[in-house]
């Protein structure tokens, strides 16, 4: 019996997605059916190198995260200290206050990793935005390239090809 020639098919009978067949092996990606994504390209080479690993990114994330939560929050305290508010609100000023660095550099993450532009709200709810900054910050890490599957508005612009260093498993790139 002859494999299925490369395409889309259903993963199975009670999961609604399909996933792509190369021809030898599916790929990790998942997608609703009758999304409109172009099959991997197997013959492409991908501009720019490869892709961070899994510790780099990690720790580039963690890092770069951590600094915009400690900076921002001594800057809230400042702020905070040099405002005219009685000292049992100036904690409370604080905290909120701390909460906009994160949203300043979240927010222009949030259109370019594939989110749309209202989620930047998350990044004003104390505790998930630290979360969620951490998630744009991992996805941001990653770009040029893609893990996650692009939204069906901006699926057009990007291609899947087989991944450079992980044999089997594919990724998204924007279409040059």
């Amino acid at each position: 019996m002859s494999a299925p020639p490369p395409g889309w098919y259903p993963t199975s009978s009670d999961d609604p997605f399909v996933r792509y067949w190369t021809g030898e092996h599916w790929s990790d990606q998942t997608v609703p059916p009758g999304a409109t994504l172009p099959p991997p390209v197997p013959g492409t080479r991908i501009a720019g190198g490869s892709p961070r690993g899994t510790v780099a990114r990690g720790t580039l994330t963690a890092v770069s995260v951590l600094l915009v939560l400690v900076l921002g929050n001594r800057l809230a305290d400042l702020i905070a200290g040099l405002l005219p508010i009685a000292e049992s609100s100036r904690e409370m000023t604080g905290d909120w206050l701390g909460l906009i660095p994160a949203a300043l550099v979240g927010a222009p993450l949030v259109a370019r990793v594939g989110y749309r532009p209202v989620r930047m709200l998350l990044l004003l709810i104390p505790v998930y935005n630290v979360y969620f900054l951490y998630e744009l910050v991992w996805r941001a890490a990653y770009l040029p390239f893609a893990d996650w599957t692009p939204r069906p508005e901006h699926a057009p612009h990007w291609v899947q090809v087989p991944h450079p260093t992980r044999p089997g498993a594919l990724l998204y790139v924007r279409r040059s």
